[in-house]
């Protein structure tokens, strides 16, 4: 067979032929022991030379689940078993975001291996991240959304235990930006900020929020001022809170929020004071009995 080299450089055989004898349904039940002491077999993951290939539909491995398995663990089998339904369809998205680049802000030609190399690097950035966000945060469910004020200060939920989109979309963030701030190869042609929906602006205590991961092109002078990308940018939201799977949208999508601001949500206004009496006026029960 011919070796294909992955993002990383490592050799894999037919592609994804060796992955998936190697992690087929029911070898994936029994890594669920490997999955929980934190173990990472995902430092090799197959190169996808043609992003326009079609990816295979995705399996749901629940009907073999066990029920020691938490969520977070079978998302983690989940994106075992369908890795090439994620890696292919990442690579076709974040690819489209650079397809008619010819060139990027310097001059540069941007050849077309350079766009399915980079595609390559970010998409495994992105599964890699979320794998890790998911032996790290234990509790992690899909579209988790609030967490109790008392049971936090009693130390019995915290941001791993009961993860919501916001310590989501902070990991994938940092994750993303280390990975193409760190290669001059993905540096030079994507962009990442966070993003957001609000229920309503301006925003008040209680509202409805979603955050999560903007991926955008450098596109040859574009200029990002203040928190609204310019008409016509491409953009891609990487959010795996959903369903705590790498997932990507398109704005528009009927399954995602639509983008409010580019950043980070401003907090809410605090709660107004109770008005204080008049200067020397008399008390309450003074005015009873005068």
């Amino acid at each position: 067979m011919t070796g294909i080299t992955t993002a990383t450089g490592a050799q894999s055989s037919n592609d994804f032929a060796a992955w998936d004898r190697s992690h087929s349904k029911w070898n994936a039940l029994v890594k669920a022991e490997m999955l929980r002491t934190g173990g990472n077999d995902l430092d090799k993951i197959p190169f996808v030379s043609n992003p326009d290939a079609k990816a295979p539909k995705f399996a749901d491995p629940q009907r073999f689940q066990l029920d020691q398995n938490t969520p977070a663990e079978w998302a983690r089998i989940s994106l075992r078993t369908n890795l090439e339904f994620f890696k292919r369809g990442l690579v076709r998205n974040i690819y489209n975001l650079v397809a008619d680049m010819t060139h990027d802000q310097n001059g540069d030609p941007v050849t077309e291996a350079d766009k399915i190399a980079a595609a390559n690097k970010i998409a495994d950035a992105y599964i890699r991240a979320v794998d890790d966000f998911l032996r790290l945060h234990p509790g992690a469910k899909p579209e988790l959304g609030e967490r109790s004020a008392i049971l936090g200060a009693l130390g019995l939920q915290n941001e791993f235990s009961h993860p919501w989109c916001d310590d989501w979309a902070e990991a994938m963030r940092n994750a993303l930006r280390d990975t193409i701030t760190g290669d001059p190869s993905l540096k030079r042609l994507f962009g990442v900020m966070r993003g957001y929906w609000l229920e309503k602006e301006p925003r008040e205590e209680g509202d409805l929020q979603h955050n999560w991961i903007v991926l955008y092109p450098l596109l040859p002078g574009l200029v990002m001022a203040g928190f609204d990308p310019p008409d016509g940018l491409p953009l891609l939201f990487l959010d795996p809170w959903y369903k705590i799977l790498p997932y990507s949208y398109k704005p528009g999508s009927s399954n995602h929020a639509p983008l409010t601001h580019l950043g980070v949500p401003p907090a809410p206004p605090p709660p107004r004071p109770m008005p204080a009496p008049p200067p020397n006026g008399p008390s309450f029960f003074q005015s009873l009995f005068p």
